[in-house]
């Protein structure tokens, strides 16, 4: 029913939905986080506050970069999917 190639071509296709909706829902997540003015700048100086900002941003970045990386491994898993079932198609003889 199934053959490798199909099975392959499906879980590439799946797994490149996965990545973009996760891609899409944690971009919307980051978009809506608010950081206030006062709670930024009333805070003394030297208690973590700065580093803590470039450690969630760093983070953001290193999610981001997974992210696209899996969308772009998917990407290609799918496409060489498909050209191997355009090849399967062209060898197999039309009734």
């Amino acid at each position: 029913m199934f053959t490798k190639n199909s099975l392959q071509f499906i879980l590439a296709e799946s797994f490149l939905i996965f990545g973009s909706v996760f891609s899409a829902c944690y971009a919307g997540c980051e978009s809506k986080r608010e950081i206030k003015y006062e709670d930024y700048y009333s805070l003394p100086e030297g208690n973590g506050h700065y580093s803590q900002d470039y450690a969630d941003r760093k983070n953001n970045i290193l999610v981001g970069l997974t992210a696209s990386a899996f969308l772009g491994f998917s990407a290609a898993a799918l496409e060489k999917a498909r050209r191997e079932i355009r090849n399967i198609e062209k060898e197999t003889p039309k009734s």
